[in-house]
């Protein structure tokens, strides 16, 4: 430390540093400096503009024992002495960061301070002034004078600059910034802060607005290319790595420490490109119940460092313990869930989701978790008893998910089309980048047959979030739906590029293949299916395209096997689905005495909620007053339900109508239907039928052209092919006895494979004779 014998007070803007004292002051006022960070000032000044490795830092500052904990040590030491001197990592006016290297010191130095100046005043005194000549200042004084002048005019510049600085500030993380959340580091040794104060950390995050953190899709991929495991702990350094593939620009990370009965913890936000503390917050929990406040309360100092706005902090941050649960076993329990939900292991995930709901009671996330779980799995009356509570509890939870459990309850539980979507609309308007209510838009578009606003927004679910398979599959399905195969063919191929793929996009390829005649691309689509927990949904897709192609026989058995598989797998919805959609089928094959069985088999295993297609069946089979009775209990249970009010009761009422030959009234009954009459084609159908059964022949066929030329809407139904037959006796009764039997024998073509006995193949092939015998010359 030669140099500093001989440069003990350095100079650099506006600062002193009297190097032996370990003194800093600025504009002559001390200033609190910590020993290490001035430790490290000093070997700055001590070589101005040159390099100083973090290696030569350590050497000479840091001793092998806490070889471990240098880093950390060292990078809040430069935060601190940054701190100190006002500067910035980004806007370096002393301290330039050299990333991976060490760090340079770029502000002028001089030697000598203001005391020297002094000394030099006192040792030449000044010559006695003659009694006449004006009074004259004291050097000394005039000295003093002079440095008043020159600090409050620098008080004032640096004052005014600071002022400035700070109004136009640019923020650390801008709302177009993503960030990576690293695993918490415990060093308590306690068990129950495993993976609980990261996922507490997510959720409130995850409240604001401003802050977006990277999906958790583009982190398990990423980690595939950095050939890691996907489940492989997110370390500080490999969450630096995450964060610079995905030019993302902050990491997240924290850590926790026991003192005694005390725990210590700490987050840290650190710059991607430079690994250099961007922002940091400390806090202390008296005991192990209260470490979620605190972890709450840094959570909040860190959202503000990081720019977000203390209005948006005071909307979107209610506390966590109010928004999750104070229980750290109830929070352990949901957070394997969650991680299992997104490893695509929806089925395995319930188990854990449901320990946290018996842990808490009143832990809303853990129901919203099962509800949304049981939806994905169609099991919809367990979603609807969770969603349901979910709903209850809403309150105590934040503004996101109050808007996404509301959506969920309208849309799942109550029904309402109209509330569904105005909180999925308000839900991204507040969280702009938010893929989820994108998403989930395009899903309710779809539904409702609404398909061209379905792509629109599923395709910025699909640039929000490229890395996600539901966003694929909702935009795949919805360009399937629209009759444009080769775009949801190609969206589909790009998932299973990236390896995004569920049955979903299988089955949609599958129903592709079925409606192109392409039977290997459905094999390998299908054998996909086979062997995972949507087993049963393959084989009934199977079981209907092989009843759409006429092959009854085969299709019961694939009904059979699929209802097998949907009781082994505990999804009771499904199994009671695989029954009522054989009944359809049978009953639309006029096979009414084993569509008669499957119906009585369904509102078994429904139980008191008996769907609108159970009741369908009943009426197709003449089953008239039970049918009427179902269909009085459906609108009397969901009152608010928009397809079971405008669509499902109204095609029952519409098929008994016409079995009592009122096909007039039946027509009335399904006018409410129009906006949603494409979602599937039992509404076109059966408002054929009632033109058919009223002798109108040109209306008849306008109704089952809708279904022609619409094949992409459920390409696997069997009113596909039964609705050429719908043609043929349209025109039949316009006397158009030509276009008649091309419509017959497209039908026969369809079903060239078909099972001779089906009674409506015998209908059609006697019908078919007739109209070739009246158009014979």
């Amino acid at each position: 430390m030669a140099e500093q014998a001989q440069k003990p007070v350095v100079r650099f803007g506006v600062f002193e540093a009297n190097l032996p004292s370990g003194e800093l002051r600025k504009h002559g006022l001390l200033i609190r400096v910590p020993g290490q960070p001035f430790k490290i000032l000093a070997i700055f000044l001590e070589r101005p503009g040159e390099v100083v490795t973090r290696d030569e830092l350590r050497r000479s500052l840091w001793s092998a024992e806490t070889f471990v904990d240098f880093e950390h040590s060292l990078n809040s030491a430069i935060k601190k002495l940054r701190e100190a001197l006002g500067d910035s990592a980004d806007n370096p006016r002393y301290i330039e960061t050299l990333p991976r290297v060490g760090y340079r010191f770029i502000a002028p130095v001089s030697s000598g301070g203001p005391e020297a100046t002094v000394e030099s005043a006192k040792a030449v005194e000044p010559a006695p002034q003659p009694a006449s000549a004006p009074a004259v200042p004291h050097p000394r004084y005039r000295l003093a004078h002079l440095r008043l002048l020159v600090i409050a005019f620098v008080i004032l510049t640096v004052g005014g600059g600071v002022w400035f600085a700070v109004r136009h500030a640019k923020p650390l993380i801008t709302e177009q910034d993503s960030i990576v959340l690293a695993d918490f580091e415990n060093r308590t040794g306690d068990p129950a802060f495993d993976g609980t104060l990261k996922k507490v950390l997510e959720v409130e995050i995850s409240q604001s607005p401003y802050l977006n953190i990277l999906p958790d899709q583009d982190v398990r991929q990423t980690l595939e290319y950095m050939r890691r495991r996907p489940e492989e702990p997110i370390t500080k350094q490999v969450g630096l790595e995450i964060c610079q593939r995905n030019s993302a620009k902050a990491v997240v990370n924290g850590s926790i420490a026991s003192l005694g009965n005390r725990y210590v913890l700490t987050l840290e936000a650190l710059n991607c490109t430079t690994g250099g503390v961007l922002a940091e917050a400390e806090a202390e929990a008296e005991s192990k119940e209260r470490v979620l406040r605190a972890l709450d309360d840094s959570a909040g100092k860190i959202r503000a460092k990081l720019g977000e706005s203390r209005d948006s902090i005071r909307k979107f941050g209610a506390p966590v313990e109010e928004v999750t649960t104070g229980s750290l076993d109830a929070l352990k329990m949901f957070a394997l869930g969650d991680e299992l939900r997104r490893q695509g292991k929806v089925a395995e995930s319930i188990p854990f989701f449901k320990q946290a709901s018996e842990i808490d009671p009143q832990f809303t996330l853990a129901y919203g978790r099962l509800g949304a779980a049981y939806a994905n799995l169609s099991e919809s009356s367990l979603a609807k008893e969770y969603l349901g509570k979910a709903f209850q509890l809403r309150e105590r939870t934040s503004e996101r998910e109050r808007l996404y459990l509301a959506a969920r309850y309208y849309e799942n539980v109550s029904g309402e089309a109209g509330k569904t979507i105005d909180n999925y609309e308000i839900w991204r308007t507040a969280y702009p980048r938010d893929w989820i209510p994108f998403n989930n838009l395009g899903n309710k578009y779809t539904d409702l047959g609404q398909y061209e606003k379905a792509i629109e927004v599923s395709k910025e679910a699909v640039r929000l979030n490229p890395n996600h398979e539901f966003p694929y599959e909702t935009i795949a399905r919805a360009y399937k739906r629209a009759n444009r195969y080769a775009e949801a063919k190609s969206i589909a191929d790009a998932a299973i590029a990236k390896h995004l793929e569920r049955w979903g996009i299988h089955g949609i390829l599958y129903q592709i293949a079925f409606a192109e005649r392409a039977a290997g691309t459905m094999q390998r689509q299908a054998e996909w299916g086979i062997g995972k927990s949507t087993e049963d949904e393959t084989l009934m897709y199977e079981a209907s395209a092989a009843a759409t192609a006429g092959r009854l026989r085969d299709s019961r058995e694939l009904f059979r096997r699929s209802f097998a598989a949907a009781r082994k797998n505990g999804f009771s919805d499904n199994a009671a689905a695989a029954v009522e959609t054989q009944g359809s089928i049978e009953a639309a094959f006029h096979n009414f005495n084993e569509a008669r069985e499957r119906a009585a088999a369904a509102l078994t295993l429904e139980g008191a909620n008996v769907s609108d297609d159970a009741a369908l069946i009943l009426a197709q089979i003449g089953d008239l007053t039970r049918a009427e009775s179902l269909a009085d209990d459906l609108a009397r249970r969901r009152p608010l339900d928009t397809l079971v009010n405008e669509v499902g009761v109204p095609r029952i009422r519409a098929e008994v109508a016409i079995r009592r030959g009122q096909p007039a009234h039946a027509v009335d009954l399904l006018r409410n239907a129009v906006p949603f009459e494409l979602r599937d084609f039992t509404v076109p159908y059966i408002r054929g039928e009632a033109y058919l059964a009223a002798h109108m022949g040109t209306d008849a066929a306008r109704e089952f052209q809708k279904i022609v030329k619409n094949q992409g809407v459920d390409p696997i139904s069997p009113y596909y092919p039964l609705a050429h037959i719908g043609l043929a006796q349209a025109y039949a009764l316009q006397g158009d006895s030509a276009a008649s039997r091309r419509e017959y024998e497209e039908f026969f073509a369809l079903w060239k494979d078909a099972d001779q006995d089906i009674p409506i193949l015998r209908e059609a092939r006697g019908a078919y004779a007739q109209v070739a015998q009246r158009s014979r010359p």
